[in-house]
């Protein structure tokens, strides 16, 4: 059985990932717990039934200025305009 999407945290097991692509695999497991301890992104996680991470994707806050985005995202909009990064 695969969980929902919950926070990652220590105890989940991240050695096994294999998504195919290397840089992603690596990031999981060599840089996802040190953004998510010191809040530069939110990573979730869906684990099998022994904590094992199947699937992953993050969240991380940032911003674009208005003079960078298209007309329509221009109007009433603060500058710099808030956005979320998925990964």
């Amino acid at each position: 059985m695969i969980s929902s999407p919950e926070p990652l945290h220590a105890g989940h097991i991240l050695t096994p990932f294999c998504c195919g692509v290397d840089s992603m695999d690596n990031w999981l497991k060599q840089r996802a717990m040190k953004n998510q301890t010191t809040g530069a992104s939110r990573t979730f996680v869906c684990c099998g039934s022994d904590s094992s991470v199947l699937a992953y994707y993050s969240l991380a806050s940032s911003a674009v200025t208005t003079n960078t985005a298209p007309g329509r995202f221009r109007r009433n909009m603060p500058d710099p305009i808030p956005i979320v990064v998925l990964g």
